[in-house]
């Protein structure tokens, strides 16, 4: 199972994008380190469900994605962890301190 609440910047009826495009964004554009603290990006909750939350520093496309697939959710967390190696990551995250 895969929730997509929200992928990508939407009007209010449009459905959200695909896990494939936020796989794109992630390799090409930094996220906004402020979501850190709000769970890091990805995080395990209860009854073995995963959760893939947080927004990108340069673009709008806030996700919110839900998901019971360890496979996935480990892939988004790896992916998400190398983003967050960026320089252009690091530099925001100082930015903001």
């Amino acid at each position: 199972m895969i929730k997509i609440f929200s992928n990508g910047s939407k009007w209010a009826g449009e459905a959200p994008d695909n896990i494939e495009k936020l796989k794109e964004r992630l390799k090409t554009h930094p996220l906004d380190p402020t979501f850190e603290k709000y769970g890091n990006f990805a995080f395990k909750g209860r009854k073995g469900k995963y959760f893939l939350f947080g927004n990108f520093r340069d673009i709008s496309a806030v996700f919110n994605i839900e998901t019971d697939n360890q496979k996935v959710f480990l892939e988004m967390k790896k992916l998400i962890r190398e983003n967050q190696r960026r320089p252009d990551y690091i530099k925001a995250k100082e930015a903001i301190k």
